[in-house]
């Protein structure tokens, strides 16, 4: 019982938004923590749900979910990152003890050593080694119940990077906006009172106010992704990666501007540990490296989307997916009489964005 309870045994709607609305909520409070118990209930927890079986369930869900058991994730080398097929790892399959040995036997790899892990461990939804050592592939086409890579590791990490950012936006906007509404400097007249930063300098305005309306119409895409990934389907895993990929790239981006901004609106304020800006700077710099490097994921999603451009019109058909249906109307994404509807428009601000 506890705070995490159902997190990994849970299902449904309801359980899957409330366990990310109170991961949101524990990044405001600790970005370290937040990353923790990602990697824990997300990576870790994620994989076993969604590669293992039920004897994996069975022995390490409700376990992890209760924190009998810690998981952590370790994938890259030293010299290897994302080309799993290159790294130097070495697995061999010991027969006569049922035992997989891990080891990495160079610098570039360095990790574990001799490693042994029972056979019984591997999570066999996908693919399994028989007791005297031979491969067995269970792929016959796609299982609503496995998702693959993209399912429970790439999608996860770049969905859940995108909550983040716009957990640390808000926050610092806040932190600006509202230090930009006390702070006074200088006044209009020789004997008048000093005015208010926000209030007078347009500067000031320009710098803070579209980073804020950015941030709102970013929002929107995110709860769109949010729903995406709560409502997931099998068919819908080329999308979720795409959108996720996008969002993940803009967003850092987006993110350590806004990050700068911020301090620098705050004069010398905003390095203070009290207000977090610099301390925030410092944690959140390494987001833009998350899932790799940004320009790599914006060229992994324009070629989804190029070749989907492409195949919708060899064949006709209107564009599906990939956020290109707004493409399928006429009318242009910014009409051109906007009003205040249209402005607060959910949909607008996700075409928009």
């Amino acid at each position: 019982m506890g705070v995490f309870e159902g997190w990994l045994t849970g299902k449904g709607f309801d359980a899957e938004m409330r366990k990310l609305a109170l991961l949101e909520v524990i990044e405001i409070f600790d970005h370290s923590l937040a990353i923790k118990i990602g990697v824990h209930f997300f990576l870790w927890g994620g994989a076993i749900l969604f590669f293992g079986t039920k004897r994996h369930h069975d022995k390490w869900l409700k376990a992890s979910e209760d924190y009998h058991i810690k998981g952590c994730f370790a994938m890259t080398e030293l010299g290897h990152g994302s080309n799993v097929r290159g790294i130097e790892t070495i697995t061999a399959y010991d027969s006569k003890t049922e035992e997989f040995v891990i080891n990495t036997p160079c610098e570039s790899a360095q990790k574990f050593d001799n490693v042994r892990i029972p056979r019984e461990n591997l999570l066999n939804s996908v693919a399994d080694v028989s007791a005297d050592g031979k491969y067995l592939s269970a792929n016959k086409g796609p299982r609503p119940e496995v998702w693959g890579i993209h399912g429970s590791f790439g999608i996860w990490a770049c969905h859940h990077c995108t909550q983040w950012q716009f957990t640390q936006q808000r926050l610092v906007l806040a932190i600006a906006i509202r230090y930009s509404l006390t702070r006074r400097a200088f006044s209009i007249t020789p004997n008048g009172d000093e005015v208010l930063l926000l209030d007078y300098y347009p500067s000031h305005q320009r710098r803070l106010l579209p980073l804020l309306a950015k941030t709102y119409a970013m929002t929107f895409s995110g709860n769109y992704l949010k729903l995406l990934y709560v409502k997931r389907t099998p068919q819908l895993i080329k999308t979720l990666h795409v959108v996720s990929s996008a969002l993940k790239a803009t967003l850092t981006w987006h993110n350590m501007r806004t990050l700068q901004e911020c301090r620098e609106a705050c004069g010398g304020q905003g390095l203070k540990t009290e207000n977090r800006i610099g301390q925030l700077k410092g944690e959140f710099d390494v987001q833009s490296t998350f899932e790799g490097d940004n320009n790599v994921l914006m060229q992994q999603v324009s070629k989804a989307m190029l070749a989907e451009y492409v195949a919708a019109k060899r064949r006709n058909k209107p564009f599906k997916d990939l956020g290109l249906e707004h493409m399928n109307k006429s009318c242009p994404v910014i009409p051109s009489h906007l009003t205040n509807s249209t402005l607060r428009s959910a949909q607008f601000q996700v075409n928009i964005e």
